[in-house]
């Protein structure tokens, strides 16, 4: 069995809007979160399928229609709200017919999913791939978060709501 993802990969343009909103919030993060380097949308986070079936889940993944034309993003958030562990952006459309074309065929090949979709975000900072990485419970430190947030959500300069029309599907291993 091989481990992989599937992923929405963005436009150069929309990394660059990712890159400065990052920028902007590198001096208020708390050093238990790292940056995500590689802005992407989860469509399926992890999934195990044996080797010799990776083609059929290529043509799948490459034939499957998506049936959206733009990716909404909407705003900054922290996840979960109470004691977060990822600072991402809101993405707003819908990946349900996209996840479950793949899905059937993951589970018709005799794959397994090794990590549930999640809803439709870019994460910026993250302490980890759970809770048990580490949780932001410090209360100054999320205050300062908070404040910079409301001050880039009201910012003319730095957009954090876009639409993005020009996006790839991708399948890499892990």
């Amino acid at each position: 069995m091989q481990n992989y993802w599937i992923s929405i990969e963005l436009s150069e343009e929309s990394r660059g809007r990712i890159q400065r909103i990052r920028s902007t919030l590198t001096d208020v993060v708390p050093d238990i979160f790292h940056d995500e380097r590689n802005p992407h949308i989860s469509v399926l986070p992890g999934f195990a399928i044996p080797e010799q079936h990776e083609p059929s889940l290529r043509e799948t993944v490459d034939s499957t229609e998506i049936q959206f034309d733009l990716i909404s993003i909407t705003g900054l958030d922290l996840y979960p709200q109470t004691e977060p562990y990822v600072i991402a952006l809101d993405v707003t459309t819908d990946l349900s017919h996209l996840r479950e074309e793949i899905l059937n065929e993951i589970h018709r090949i005799g794959g397994e999913v090794q990590y549930e979709p999640v809803d439709p975000h870019i994460t910026l900072f993250k302490t980890g791939d759970n809770p048990s990485a580490g949780l932001l419970t410090n209360t100054r430190d999320r205050a300062l978060i908070d404040r910079r947030i409301q001050v880039l959500e009201t910012d003319s300069s730095v957009h954090t709501q876009w639409e993005e029309p020009d996006f790839s599907i991708n399948m890499a291993s892990y």
